[in-house]
């Protein structure tokens, strides 16, 4: 590739951060990838048994399927948390908070 595009990418992705930051909808990129890397944050067994629902002002919603899933994350929370900021590349999730699931 020249390093005219090069240069003139990184340029363009520069301005498109910065209007995301005006626009202040970096956090609710970031909150949007939270919910999409669920999966790879926890593993495939774990994902099988829950359902991050919804994330809003940092608190991280998730669905779980019964009381001995819910206990068990609430060991790993912290774990589960850092993993999922790391992904993301930012801090945006600043708590979870599991529930049972509803009807299922």
């Amino acid at each position: 590739m020249p390093l005219k595009f090069i240069v003139m990418a990184e340029r363009i992705g520069k301005i498109l951060e910065e209007l995301f930051d005006s626009l202040g909808m970096q956090e609710a990129i970031a909150q949007g990838k939270v919910l999409s890397l669920w999966e790879k944050a926890v593993g495939e067994v774990v994902a099988r048994h829950t359902w991050a629902r919804n994330i809003k002002g940092g608190i991280l919603v998730v669905e779980v399927e019964d009381s001995s899933w819910l206990q068990e994350l609430l060991f790993m929370k912290e774990m589960i948390r850092e993993k999922i900021n790391q992904l993301v590349g930012t801090q945006v999730v600043k708590e979870i908070k599991f529930r049972l699931a509803q009807g299922r």
